[in-house]
């Protein structure tokens, strides 16, 4: 399996998951959880409008490495990935332009549930998960993540 096939089988097995009218909790595995909220943004999901709750990144594009998706019709349909193929973006790549514009999303706080760029360049911040992504290279982020104790291997 190459990098693309990995990351878009993510997408994949949440479209399974959403088939069988479950709700999907998908985090990469480059994410910590500082505080457990997850009961709480699901009860808040599955009492709103809204299909998804997402990260984003600093651009404000949204980063697929944390997400919770509600299961309907919509998001079943939306996250079978048949046009994967036209995009060597990746996943997330994906998501922004072929299943975000027809969701209706929430954008988790960036001071709550950032990912790593924002992490990195705040001090102000309250997290309640971190994605540790946007590092130059593995090395960087599990250095980086070592000495500010969030590396738990």
């Amino acid at each position: 399996y190459n990098f693309l096939d990995i990351v878009f089988y993510k997408l994949e097995l949440t479209h399974r998951f959403l088939q069988k009218e479950k709700y999907v909790v998908y985090l990469d595995a480059d994410t910590v959880v500082l505080k457990d909220k997850i009961d709480l943004l699901v009860n808040f999901l599955s009492n709103s409008s809204y299909d998804i709750l997402i990260q984003s990144t600093a651009t404000s594009t949204y980063c697929t490495g944390f997400y919770i998706v509600k299961p309907n019709k919509n998001t079943v349909k939306l996250f079978k990935t048949q046009q994967q193929s036209l995009f060597h973006g990746g996943d997330q790549h994906y998501f922004n332009n072929i299943i975000a514009p027809r969701l209706k999303i929430f954008r988790l706080p960036p001071w709550s549930y950032p990912v790593g760029k924002i992490f990195k360049n705040s001090k102000c911040l309250t997290p309640v998960l971190i994605h540790f992504n946007s590092f130059k290279s593995q090395e960087d982020k599990l250095t980086f993540m070592k000495t500010r104790g969030y590396l738990y291997i």
